[in-house]
């Protein structure tokens, strides 16, 4: 059975940084969905907390989440998300069995 990788990252930036926080993660999201392997990259702002946003990555392989890993995405993340954070993030990695693929 094919496996995916599937990364959820909560995250919550200084309310004065929303703006700026959004067009990063923007652009980083543009950067990720290029790499080899991506099958997904969506992240949503909560509504109820402007400066509150949800990331949802999927990766076809073991391979393409390192791949991921080792990226300048990733490197754009560390520079520019995290100083504008008001906390550490949420982070959750899974390794799961795709039962159906649409």
């Amino acid at each position: 059975m094919k496996t995916v990788e599937i990364v959820y990252v909560s995250m919550t930036c200084l309310e004065q940084d929303i703006q700026k926080f959004s067009g990063f993660l923007l652009e980083i999201a543009r950067d990720v969905r290029l790499i080899e392997g991506c099958i997904k990259f969506d992240y949503l702002n909560s509504p109820e907390s402007p400066n509150r946003f949800v990331a949802y990555l999927e990766f076809d392989s073991k391979e393409s989440h390192q791949r991921y890993k080792s990226s300048e995405a990733v490197g754009k993340i560390n520079r520019w998300l995290f100083p504008l954070l008001s906390h550490p993030p949420d982070f959750r990695h899974y390794s799961a069995e795709l039962v159906q693929s649409s």
